[in-house]
C-alpha cells in the first residue's frame, strides 16, 4: 500500500493533508445507513470515505461532501476525481449550515460523522484538533438545522459517542424529530457500548413507532464477528 492512502476493494482514498483520515467510525456509518433516494449532503467530508463508500452502494446517489477545511476539500476532491464515480461525487468548502441553507438545495439523505470532543478549546490549533472539537458543527447543529435542507420524508444519519446518547435523544425529539434505526457498538463482548448511530426523520412520516434497534460487536476472539464482515466486507480487503 502507498504511505498516505488507504486501499479499499474498488477505490483507494489519499488522506495525508485531511482533517480526519479513514477510521472505523466513518466506514462503519457508511456501511449502515440507507439512503432511500438520490440526493446526499455529507457534513464535515475529510477525505470523502463515506461519499465514496455511498457511492460504491448506490449507482443512482449523487453525493456532495462538503468540509470548512481547505486540505480536506483539495483532498477528497483528488479523491472523487480518482474514483471509478467522479461524476457523482463533488466536493466543495462551505460552512454548516450557512452556506448550504442559503443555496436553498434539498437532500434525501444528510450524513455525517461529527466531532465529538468538547474540550473547551475556544480556537483549536491544527486542523485535526478543528475536525475533533465540537465547534460550530456538532450533531446538535444538525439536529438544529438539518430539517431545513431535506426533502420530505429525508433523513439525517449521524454517529458519536454513546454516553452522549440521552442527550442526543432528548435533543432531537425536543426539535421534532423521529428515530427509525438504531445501531449500538462495542469492540468486543467486554467492552462497554462505544458508538450509537442514529438515523432520525423530521416528524412521525409514517414511520413506525417501532425503532429498528441493533447492537453490532465488532470482533470476539480477535476475530471480526460476521455482522462486522457483512456490513463492510464489500470495502475492506482483508475481512
Amino acid at each position: 500500500m502507498k504511505s498516505g492512502y488507504f486501499a479499499f476493494k474498488k477505490f483507494e482514498v489519499r488522506h495525508t493533508e485531511s482533517s480526519m483520515k479513514v477510521g472505523v467510525d466513518a466506514v462503519l456509518l457508511a456501511a449502515w445507513v440507507n439512503l432511500g433516494g438520490q440526493k446526499v449532503l455529507e457534513v464535515g467530508g475529510g477525505c470523502g470515505v463515506i461519499s465514496l463508500m455511498l457511492a460504491q452502494r448506490y449507482p443512482d446517489a449523487f453525493i456532495t461532501a462538503i468540509d470548512i477545511d481547505k486540505g480536506s476539500v483539495r483532498e477528497s476532491d483528488y479523491n472523487f476525481n480518482h474514483s471509478p464515480w467522479p461524476g457523482r461525487l463533488k466536493s466543495a468548502e462551505l460552512k454548516f449550515p450557512e452556506d448550504v441553507v442559503c443555496s436553498q438545495d434539498k437532500f434525501d439523505l444528510i450524513i455525517s460523522n461529527p466531532p465529538f470532543f468538547d474540550s473547551g478549546i475556544k480556537n483549536p490549533l491544527t486542523s485535526r484538533e478543528k475536525a475533533r472539537h465540537q465547534g460550530d458543527l456538532s450533531v446538535f447543529s444538525l439536529l438544529d438545522h438539518g430539517g431545513e435542507i431535506l426533502n420530505e420524508g429525508g433523513k439525517l444519519s449521524v454517529i458519536f459517542p454513546a454516553d452522549q446518547y440521552h442527550r442526543v435523544k432528548d435533543y432531537a425529539a425536543e426539535r421534532g424529530w423521529v428515530i427509525c434505526r438504531e445501531c449500538r457498538v462495542r469492540n468486543n463482548i467486554r467492552t462497554p457500548e462505544k458508538r450509537v448511530m442514529i438515523e432520525f426523520v423530521k416528524g412521525n412520516n409514517g414511520v413506525s413507532e417501532e425503532i429498528e434497534i441493533e447492537r453490532v460487536t465488532l470482533f470476539s476472539d480477535g476475530y471480526p464477528t460476521e455482522r462486522y464482515r457483512e456490513l463492510c466486507s464489500a470495502f475492506y480487503l482483508k475481512f
